[in-house]
């Protein structure tokens, strides 16, 4: 039996598409598993407990910090978050293949903890093209956005520093998938039968 593919970290500033990829990616993968997230950020409206965040009040995400149960957490934009080391081992003793998106201080984090692990980088095409998909989405306002870009600026300086670098173009979901597909395949993940 060959070994299990590496644990893959992905990320990249906020706005520039990782949920929508990470989510077209797992239609492909067969044994993919993607933890969900610890966060004090509250529920939005369409949002479930457990299957889109792991959502947390300040006392209860203190305890997991306190008690060593994430591989990972960092404060992002007021709110932390954080990946459980369960949901790593339990999908690891079922010999799955593991995606984790987070941001870029979690995954050098992850790094540290699991050295074997392939970080990637899903970059905008510009900062401009980043400010576009910030304002479309909605529900954050003129100064949320100029931080997230400010704050987008100083990741994107860091790409050098990951695996591998994927620019999601405007309007090409469909080659940034192809990329990302083509790295995890040679990196040993299952694709679906077509």
């Amino acid at each position: 039996m060959s070994a299990s593919p590496p644990l893959v970290v992905i990320t990249g500033p906020s706005g520039v598409g990782k949920d929508t990829i990470l989510d077209l990616l797992r239609e492909d993968l067969s044994n993919v598993y993607v933890p969900v997230t610890a966060t004090t950020r509250k529920p939005r409206l369409s949002e479930i407990d457990g299957v889109d965040q792991l959502f947390y009040d300040n006392e209860g995400f203190d305890s997991l910090i306190k008690n060593n149960s994430l591989i990972e957490w960092a404060e992002v934009y007021g709110e932390r978050y954080g990946v459980p080391k369960s949901q790593i081992d339990n999908a690891r003793s079922l010999g799955k293949e593991l995606i984790v998106r987070t941001d870029v201080q979690g995954a050098f984090s992850i790094k540290e903890y699991d050295p074997s692990s392939v970080l990637i980088f899903i970059s905008p095409p510009s900062l401009d093209s980043l400010s576009h998909r910030l304002e479309s989405r909605g529900g954050i306002t003129v100064d949320q956005i100029q931080t997230r870009l400010s704050a987008a600026e100083l990741e994107m300086e860091k790409a050098d520093l990951f695996d591998y670098v994927v620019i999601n173009e405007t309007d090409n979901l469909e080659g940034t998938i192809n990329v990302l597909q083509g790295i995890l395949i040679d990196l040993g993940f299952s694709l679906k039968n077509n």
